[in-house]
Protein backbone atom coordinates (compact mmCIF):
# COMPACT_ATOMS: atom_id res chain seq x y z
CA UNK A 1 0.00 0.00 0.00
CA UNK A 2 2.74 2.42 1.02
CA UNK A 3 4.59 1.89 -2.19
CA UNK A 4 1.05 3.33 -4.39
CA UNK A 5 1.27 6.82 -2.70
CA UNK A 6 4.20 7.79 -4.28
CA UNK A 7 2.55 6.52 -7.50
CA UNK A 8 -0.45 8.50 -6.99
CA UNK A 9 0.94 11.39 -6.29
CA UNK A 10 3.22 11.33 -9.37
CA UNK A 11 0.31 11.31 -11.74
CA UNK A 12 -1.75 13.89 -9.96
CA UNK A 13 0.94 16.09 -10.86
CA UNK A 14 1.14 14.73 -13.87
CA UNK A 15 -2.73 15.70 -13.98
CA UNK A 16 -1.84 19.24 -12.93
CA UNK A 17 1.28 19.80 -15.34
CA UNK A 18 -1.30 18.97 -18.09
CA UNK A 19 -4.01 20.91 -16.71
CA UNK A 20 -1.72 24.34 -16.35
CA UNK A 21 -1.08 24.11 -19.91
CA UNK A 22 -4.85 24.40 -20.97
CA UNK A 23 -6.15 27.27 -22.34
CA UNK A 24 -9.69 28.89 -22.13
CA UNK A 25 -11.11 27.40 -24.96
CA UNK A 26 -9.94 23.94 -23.66
CA UNK A 27 -7.37 23.11 -26.12
CA UNK A 28 -3.83 22.18 -24.71
CA UNK A 29 -0.64 23.23 -25.28
CA UNK A 30 2.35 21.17 -25.98
CA UNK A 31 4.72 23.29 -23.90
CA UNK A 32 2.95 25.65 -22.42
CA UNK A 33 -0.77 27.22 -22.17
CA UNK A 34 -1.90 28.35 -25.53
CA UNK A 35 1.32 27.84 -27.63
CA UNK A 36 -0.54 25.85 -30.44
CA UNK A 37 1.77 23.53 -30.91
CA UNK A 38 0.22 20.35 -30.10
CA UNK A 39 -1.70 17.73 -32.96
CA UNK A 40 -5.52 18.03 -32.54
CA UNK A 41 -4.60 13.88 -31.94
CA UNK A 42 -2.65 14.82 -29.08
CA UNK A 43 -5.43 17.04 -27.80
CA UNK A 44 -7.76 14.32 -27.74
CA UNK A 45 -4.90 12.09 -26.31
CA UNK A 46 -4.90 14.40 -23.33
CA UNK A 47 -8.49 14.87 -22.93
CA UNK A 48 -8.49 11.28 -22.95
CA UNK A 49 -5.69 11.07 -19.73
CA UNK A 50 -7.76 13.63 -18.00
CA UNK A 51 -10.64 11.80 -18.12
CA UNK A 52 -9.18 9.03 -17.21
CA UNK A 53 -7.30 10.29 -14.17
CA UNK A 54 -10.98 11.18 -12.87
CA UNK A 55 -12.25 8.26 -13.68
CA UNK A 56 -9.78 6.55 -11.58
CA UNK A 57 -10.11 9.45 -9.02
CA UNK A 58 -7.86 11.47 -9.39
CA UNK A 59 -8.47 15.79 -8.77
CA UNK A 60 -9.56 16.56 -12.24
CA UNK A 61 -12.09 20.06 -12.51
CA UNK A 62 -15.31 19.19 -14.16
CA UNK A 63 -15.02 22.74 -15.62
CA UNK A 64 -11.46 21.89 -17.14
CA UNK A 65 -13.18 18.73 -18.45
CA UNK A 66 -15.94 20.53 -20.22
CA UNK A 67 -13.79 22.91 -21.56
CA UNK A 68 -11.82 19.64 -23.37
CA UNK A 69 -15.01 18.22 -24.01
CA UNK A 70 -16.36 21.68 -26.23
CA UNK A 71 -12.22 21.32 -27.89
CA UNK A 72 -12.92 17.91 -29.05
CA UNK A 73 -16.49 18.90 -30.43
CA UNK A 74 -14.80 21.05 -32.72
CA UNK A 75 -11.93 18.59 -33.50
CA UNK A 76 -15.05 15.45 -34.29
CA UNK A 77 -16.34 17.73 -37.16
CA UNK A 78 -13.43 16.95 -39.22
CA UNK A 79 -14.01 17.84 -42.60
CA UNK A 80 -15.92 20.80 -41.79
CA UNK A 81 -13.24 21.66 -38.88
CA UNK A 82 -12.20 25.08 -37.76
CA UNK A 83 -9.97 24.02 -35.15
CA UNK A 84 -8.40 26.52 -32.70
CA UNK A 85 -5.36 25.95 -30.55
CA UNK A 86 -4.05 23.22 -32.12
CA UNK A 87 -1.32 22.63 -35.41
CA UNK A 88 -3.42 21.77 -37.90
CA UNK A 89 -0.66 21.92 -40.30
CA UNK A 90 1.04 18.79 -42.29
CA UNK A 91 4.02 20.12 -44.20
CA UNK A 92 3.80 17.30 -47.07
CA UNK A 93 6.96 15.98 -48.54
CA UNK A 94 8.24 13.57 -50.61
CA UNK A 95 9.66 12.17 -47.64
CA UNK A 96 6.55 11.15 -45.88
CA UNK A 97 2.79 10.30 -46.85
CA UNK A 98 1.11 12.39 -44.43
CA UNK A 99 -1.70 15.26 -45.33
CA UNK A 100 -3.83 17.40 -43.34
CA UNK A 101 -6.57 15.54 -44.40
CA UNK A 102 -4.99 11.75 -43.07
CA UNK A 103 -4.53 14.42 -39.58
CA UNK A 104 -8.45 14.73 -39.66
CA UNK A 105 -9.37 11.23 -40.09
CA UNK A 106 -6.90 10.44 -37.13
CA UNK A 107 -7.86 13.03 -34.87
CA UNK A 108 -11.65 13.10 -35.65
CA UNK A 109 -12.94 9.75 -34.47
CA UNK A 110 -10.38 10.14 -31.22
CA UNK A 111 -12.00 12.79 -30.48
CA UNK A 112 -15.76 10.90 -30.54
CA UNK A 113 -14.52 8.21 -28.71
CA UNK A 114 -13.22 10.10 -25.94
CA UNK A 115 -16.86 11.90 -26.18
CA UNK A 116 -18.28 8.86 -25.91
CA UNK A 117 -16.70 7.48 -23.15
CA UNK A 118 -17.88 10.69 -21.50
CA UNK A 119 -21.27 10.32 -22.83
CA UNK A 120 -21.30 13.65 -24.66
CA UNK A 121 -20.32 12.33 -28.66
CA UNK A 122 -23.17 13.29 -31.42
CA UNK A 123 -24.48 9.88 -32.41
CA UNK A 124 -25.17 11.42 -35.74
CA UNK A 125 -21.69 12.12 -36.20
CA UNK A 126 -20.58 8.73 -35.59
CA UNK A 127 -23.06 7.51 -37.66
CA UNK A 128 -22.30 9.41 -40.72
CA UNK A 129 -18.03 9.11 -40.58
CA UNK A 130 -19.32 5.22 -40.28
CA UNK A 131 -21.66 5.16 -43.15
CA UNK A 132 -19.85 8.07 -45.51
CA UNK A 133 -16.18 8.57 -44.59
CA UNK A 134 -14.52 5.17 -42.64
CA UNK A 135 -13.16 4.10 -45.79
CA UNK A 136 -11.32 6.96 -46.43
CA UNK A 137 -9.74 6.53 -42.72
CA UNK A 138 -6.16 4.42 -43.88
CA UNK A 139 -5.77 4.47 -40.22
CA UNK A 140 -6.58 1.14 -38.45
CA UNK A 141 -6.55 2.87 -34.71
CA UNK A 142 -9.10 5.73 -35.87
CA UNK A 143 -11.52 2.93 -37.52
CA UNK A 144 -11.20 1.27 -34.00
CA UNK A 145 -11.79 4.41 -32.09
CA UNK A 146 -14.84 5.17 -34.30
CA UNK A 147 -15.98 1.60 -33.27
CA UNK A 148 -15.20 1.70 -29.66
CA UNK A 149 -17.40 5.29 -29.87
CA UNK A 150 -20.11 4.10 -31.77
CA UNK A 151 -20.38 0.93 -29.10
CA UNK A 152 -19.88 2.90 -26.04
CA UNK A 153 -23.24 4.91 -27.83
CA UNK A 154 -25.11 2.07 -28.20
CA UNK A 155 -24.86 1.29 -32.15
CA UNK A 156 -23.59 -1.71 -31.63
CA UNK A 157 -24.09 -3.08 -35.70
CA UNK A 158 -22.27 0.21 -37.08
CA UNK A 159 -19.20 -0.82 -34.36
CA UNK A 160 -18.77 -3.97 -35.60
CA UNK A 161 -18.66 -3.00 -38.59
CA UNK A 162 -16.44 -0.67 -37.81
CA UNK A 163 -14.17 -3.02 -35.73
CA UNK A 164 -14.49 -5.09 -38.88
CA UNK A 165 -12.81 -2.26 -40.87
CA UNK A 166 -10.08 -2.21 -39.03
CA UNK A 167 -8.79 -5.44 -38.94
CA UNK A 168 -9.36 -5.12 -42.45
CA UNK A 169 -6.67 -1.64 -41.96
CA UNK A 170 -4.15 -3.56 -40.50
CA UNK A 171 -0.57 -3.36 -42.03
CA UNK A 172 -1.52 0.47 -42.72
CA UNK A 173 1.93 2.63 -42.38
CA UNK A 174 1.95 6.60 -42.78
CA UNK A 175 5.75 7.17 -41.87
CA UNK A 176 4.33 11.01 -41.65
CA UNK A 177 1.95 9.88 -38.56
Amino acid sequence: EGSREPARAQVQEAVSRVLNRQSSDGSFGLWSEGDGHASPWLGAYTADFLYRASEAGYEVPQASLDRAYTSLRSIAQGDAWRVYGYDTDVWESRWHDDTEAKLMRRSAPYALYVLAKAGKADVSRLRYLHDREIDKMESPLARAQLAAALSYMGDRPRAYSAFTKAEEALGYENDGD
